[in-house]
């Protein structure tokens, strides 16, 4: 009697692809013999093995380069390994939007994760804010008004997504000083005035009937030398 070696040709026609917006590989092929089993490995561990099929989505993938051997067995003998390569990337964050916290030097920043982020990363005009936690959303204080750009990445073990651009515009809409008192200083031809300052201030004007008398930064106070007795109407913006 003659022992005839059994012959197992290897897959055809392996395919791997990312799926996009998430951290997945679709494999595909075709079997050109019947197999009793297929074996399927990413970067040399097994994730999948059973009966044969045709397409596997490997849903573990994680992100990064990854190379798949998908290797069909008959009768205890394995064919060869067909392979494949591919990169993952981590997907970028949707819905970004940046938004003005309502008349405050504040940014409130918000987005959604397609995947399970371990941080993100978020820049302002070029430069690192710093890595959050995955949550939104993020607040970020300004020093002035102004147009500011933002960025945000998904970070997933160590590899960050492209960045999601977003603009906000800050502006500050003036309020009225509150608690304005005025007062002749006793026997001379000077009138002191005081008041709070409401909210962000950058700066105050004082008026004496009507004509400028100066322009001030964020002060509460100002003393004012009149020309000769009488009354005298002041106003504070």
């Amino acid at each position: 009697m003659v022992d005839a070696a059994i012959s197992v040709p290897p897959v055809a026609g392996l395919s791997c692809a990312a799926v996009p917006g998430t951290l997945a590989v679709d494999l595909a092929w075709t079997n050109p013999a019947t197999y009793e089993e297929i074996e399927i490995r990413r970067d040399a561990a097994t994730v999948y093995n059973g009966v044969p099929i045709v397409s596997f989505r490997d849903s573990s993938a994680g992100p990064g380069a990854h190379t798949y051997a998908v290797i069909g067995r008959r009768l205890g003998v394995s064919s060869g390994a067909a392979t494949c390569a591919v990169t993952v990337p981590v997907p970028p964050p949707g819905g970004v939007a940046c938004t003005q916290v309502a008349d405050a030097l504040r940014v409130r920043l918000s987005w959604v994760n397609p995947v399970g982020y371990d941080s993100v990363r978020i820049a302002r005009d070029g430069a690192q804010l710093g890595a959050f936690p995955p949550v939104s959303p993020v607040e970020d204080a300004v020093l002035a008004c102004g147009s500011y750009t933002y960025s945000i990445r998904g970070v997933v073990g160590g590899v960050e997504s492209a960045p999601v651009p977003c603009v906000a515009g800050v502006t500050l809409t003036p309020r009225p000083v509150v608690g304005l008192a005025c007062a002749q200083v006793a026997d001379a031809l000077q009138v002191t005035l005081s008041w709070t300052n409401v909210g962000s201030v950058d700066g105050i004007e004082i008026l004496r009937d009507g004509v400028r008398l100066a322009l001030s930064g964020a002060v509460q106070s100002y003393a004012d030398t009149v020309p000769a007795q009488g009354g005298y109407p002041y106003s504070v913006v």
